[in-house]
């Protein structure tokens, strides 16, 4: 499908849906329902939304308006827990995040399917969360997160995971960054964005 448009052409698309998600989350931030979210929660927020908008375009080609359960299932269940470099605690932020904008965007006749898909990703979270734990077990990146309890870091925050990669980067020798596997910290996409 996307081979009938040019690059530039997807590129105008995939910001036309950015900007809209953009904006529908600036709106999200000023609702009651956004400021019932927990602290750490409204804190990753943004990152959260955009990150979950920017995948269902980009693996399913769904704008905002047209999130289906099928799209919202193989992002959080495929996407998130393998593409995302957090602790469990993070991942827990995600349902209550997305439940309240999603609400949100339904009421605001933004996204038809709002209701059904809080039903959704309530229903996908224990998986999602399973996923993570799968992943985890036993990997490097659950001893980096023990490292980083013992250290005092919050790891629901992606601020102190920002700082526990940036402690253990100082470590790294050229040989191991450039083995890495292509995990993707929500900080790094968030700071791509912002560049954009």
């Amino acid at each position: 499908m996307m081979e009938n448009y040019n690059e530039l052409e997807i590129e105008e698309m995939f910001n036309h849906v950015m900007s809209v998600i953009e904006k529908a989350e600036g709106d999200f931030e000023k609702t009651l329902s956004y400021k019932q979210l927990k602290y750490s929660e409204q804190q990753d927020a943004r990152e959260i939304i955009l990150t979950f908008g920017e995948w269902l375009f980009d693996y399913h080609l769904e704008e905002m308006a047209s999130w289906s359960e099928t799209s919202v299932r193989d992002i959080l269940i495929a996407i998130f827990p393998h593409k995302i470099s957090a602790d469990i605690s993070f991942f827990k932020k995600i349902v209550p995040v997305l439940s309240s904008f999603l609400e949100f965007a339904f009421y605001a006749n933004l996204q038809k399917n709002g209701l059904k898909l809080i039903g959704v990703i309530k229903e996908l979270e224990p998986l999602m969360l399973n996923e993570v734990e799968v992943s985890l077990k036993g990997s490097l990146e659950e001893k980096l997160y023990n490292l980083g309890k013992e250290m005092g870091l919050d790891l629901s925050s992606l601020d102190d995971l920002d700082k526990l990669y940036a402690f253990v980067d100082r470590f790294e020798t050229p040989e191991k960054k450039s083995s890495k596997n292509n995990i993707i910290q929500l900080s790094v996409v968030k700071k791509q964005k912002n560049n954009v």
